[in-house]
C-alpha cells in the first residue's frame, strides 16, 4: 500500500537544528518517535518511509514541508490489514 504524505515539520526542524535533507529528517527520531507528527501517526499504522528515492521534491505547495513529501509504504504481506 503506497501513500503521500507532506512532512509539516520539516521546515520548524531546519529552522531550530539546522539544515538537513527532507530524508535524514524523514528518518530522525526523538526517542522511539519519529519526529514528524504525520509520519510518526503513519509508523504507528504499519507505514515507513524506505528510503531516500521514496522522498519527493515540489511536491505540493506547503511552506512547513518546504514543498517536500514522503511516499510512505506498507508491506500488506508482512503487515496485513
Amino acid at each position: 500500500m503506497l501513500a503521500g504524505a507532506v512532512i509539516p515539520g520539516y521546515q520548524k526542524f531546519c529552522q531550530q537544528h539546522g539544515e538537513t535533507s527532507a530524508f535524514d529528517y524523514c528518518a530522525t527520531r526523538r526517542g522511539k518517535h519519529l519526529v514528524d507528527p504525520l509520519l510518526a501517526m503513519y509508523e504507528s499504522i504499519g507505514f515507513s518511509v524506505p528510503n531516500a528515492g521514496h522522498v519527493i521534491p515540489e511536491y505540493y505547495p506547503d511552506d512547513a514541508s518546504r514543498n517536500f513529501a514522503a511516499l510512505v509504504v506498507r508491506d500488506l504481506k508482512l503487515l496485513p490489514v
